[in-house]
């Protein structure tokens, strides 16, 4: 006898029981714990720290909108920028990233 590549429906069944278990019991790389923080493009660092006013202001939005632990210190560092709008992305992201180093820097500059 030949194998064709068709399967039974009782075969077929039990495959298909098999997927979904193994779907439904086993981590996927969405929901599996993890503490690394979000990646961030370097080019928006780069932007931040070298850019002209409006890309230090379209960096300072952007990281803090990714909410990344990473981004952190890129936004301490431009606190100081010469530019207020960047000045207060800073401020925000930092709020909405909400990590201690976010939160000890904000009230360290009673922010």
């Amino acid at each position: 006898m030949h194998d064709t590549g068709l399967i039974t429906a009782q075969d077929y069944d039990t495959q298909k029981a098999e997927i979904l278990s193994r779907l439904i019991n086993e981590p996927t790389p969405m929901s599996a714990p993890t503490n690394a923080p979000i990646p961030i493009p370097i080019g928006l660092v780069t932007d931040l720290q070298q850019g002209n006013d409006r890309q230090r202001r379209a960096a300072s939005y952007k990281l803090g909108k990714i909410k990344s632990s990473a981004a952190v210190t890129a936004l301490i560092s431009a606190y100081n920028d010469t530019d207020s709008s960047v000045r207060q992305n800073v401020i925000n992201g930092l709020r909405a990233i909400g990590t201690q180093e976010a939160l000890d820097f904000l009230n360290s500059h009673n922010l």
